[in-house]
């Protein structure tokens, strides 16, 4: 892949590697999303047993690794993305915010669940550009849902709830 700065980068798909009885190494890479407004590519990376996200910068080649798919915020200034099960295997739980822009002034955020967490995540939906609606399911008592959230004070994203 050739970025727009002149930068290129190869992604390269494991395949031998996949088909070994350990499949020690493998890594499948497929193009899943385009955000034309931001010009953002959304990649899969595939392994024997799970998986994970990248966000790239098709101007700079900028990453932004990610547990799931995104949504923007109403006014497309930031991305988030929000994962959460149980087991071992899959991307790894926890909430990531990303700037859609190249914006050095402003910061990503980024939490990964602990492994003894009792909660699991879904994102629920945006109140604005600064304020992200989560539902969190206890992993004690599955039917005990209760809302949580991120919110962006004085240029920081912190995590409140479940309340």
């Amino acid at each position: 892949m050739k970025f727009r700065n002149g930068l290129a980068r190869v992604y390269l798909n494991e395949d031998a590697k996949c088909q070994t009885p350990k499949a020690e190494g493998c890594v499948k890479y497929r193009l899943t999303g385009y955000f034309p407004k931001h010009d953002l590519l959304l990649i899969e990376v595939g392994y024997w047993e799970g998986g994970s996200w990248l966000l790239v910068h098709v101007d700079s080649g900028k990453t932004s690794e990610i547990v799931a798919p995104p949504h923007y915020s109403p006014g497309k200034l930031w991305l988030v993305s929000v994962a959460s099960g149980v087991g071992p295997s899959g991307p790894p739980d926890g909430i990531d915010i990303v700037l859609a822009t190249s914006d050095p002034s402003l910061k990503e955020w980024h939490y990964r669940s602990p492994d003894d967490d009792q909660w699991l995540y879904e994102f629920a939906g945006w109140e604005g550009d600064d304020h992200v609606e989560l539902v969190a399911t206890s992993t004690e008592t599955p039917t005990k849902r209760v809302t949580a959230f991120v919110e962006r004070r004085n240029g920081d994203w912190h995590l409140a709830g479940p309340k």
